[in-house]
């Protein structure tokens, strides 16, 4: 309704917590849908969501522990 009206797409992401909140976010970003509302909330939306997040894109990771984090083969959430 909010594009209808004004034009701006709008994401919305819905999950169990606020970090997880973010990756449904960045799932529809990176799924390219201009307007959807996305939630995800089985263990196997949420393991392929983090499967497809790299670890920068974390919440609460910074610049220094996501460069710890890739030394350790760490690479996605």
């Amino acid at each position: 309704m909010v594009k209808q009206w004004t034009g701006v797409p709008v994401r919305i992401g819905i999950a169990p917590t606020k970090t997880l909140t973010k990756i449904a976010l960045n799932e529809v970003k990176r799924l390219n849908t201009p307007t959807k509302v996305h939630q995800i909330s089985t263990r196997n939306e949420i393991r392929n969501a983090l499967v497809n997040t790299p670890v920068h894109d974390v919440w609460g990771v910074g610049r220094r522990l996501s460069e710890h984090l890739n030394k350790a083969k760490i690479t996605n959430a």
